[in-house]
């Protein structure tokens, strides 16, 4: 004979701790699914701040190696056979999407036994990702050489991307204000170097297209007090 203590679980009972556990499945999917989802927002943030301060690191490494040479004939090139040298600092105001030109000794050589030297022509500039019209990037682009017409001759890359504001200002150290451009072949500024340059990133935040980060600095100019003169 059955005893009732030898008795099996009811269906009602089966039923009940089956929707226990889909209640518990159902849970547990639910906060492993918020956890990814935090990692993957915190990633893509990371990610962009990483990008930013790297951009402003390496402008801020240009800047304080800018260099001009003084307009010397042999230094210009009107030796015979000698290819004409100019070094150059242009930087033009563009409302968040300023450019900046220049001459500078940050070159790093990657390859052994190249013919480069650390000297190279360097811009910065802001265009729309052509694989992503919205996408606005910051692109540097650098040519191993500061001869004539270099600065169009190097490669340009992406180094930052959710661009908001790309904004450059211009330390003139004689009336100590800050300009938004600068060009050191008009003959206010010819052949000088501003002080110091103010750097404003702003960035999209790409978990929150309304909320902007913002990276500035002051990059100090070395060589400002007068060109180079071999």
């Amino acid at each position: 004979m059955w005893s009732k203590n030898n008795s099996g679980m009811t269906l009602i009972e089966v039923m009940v701790a089956m929707f226990i556990l889909a209640i518990m499945t159902i849970l547990l999917q639910q906060i492993t699914n918020s956890n990814l989802d935090s990692i993957d927002r915190v990633e893509k943030r990371d990610a962009v701040v990483h990008s930013a301060r790297v951009a402003m690191r390496r402008l801020v490494m240009d800047l304080a190696n800018a260099f001009i040479v003084a307009p010397t004939p042999a230094m210009q090139g009107l030796q015979s056979g000698n290819p004409v040298i100019e070094t150059r600092f242009n930087g033009q105001g563009h409302g968040g999407r300023d450019q900046l030109s220049f001459t500078t000794f940050s070159h790093l050589r990657y390859v052994n036994n190249v013919r480069e030297s650390d000297q190279s022509t360097v811009s910065y500039f802001v265009e729309n990702d052509k694989d992503d019209h919205d996408n606005l990037q910051l692109l540097r682009r650098e040519a191993p050489s500061v001869d004539v017409g270099s600065v169009e001759k190097g490669t340009a890359y992406a180094i930052t991307d959710h661009l908001k504001a790309f904004t450059l200002q211009y330390l003139d150290i004689k009336t100590n204000e800050w300009r938004s451009d600068w060009d050191s072949k008009d003959t206010a500024r010819l052949t000088k170097l501003p002080r110091a340059v103010k750097i404003q990133i702003d960035i999209i935040d790409p978990n929150d297209k309304d909320n902007v980060l913002k990276f500035s600095t002051i990059a100090l100019v070395q060589l400002w007090q007068m060109p180079i003169d071999f």
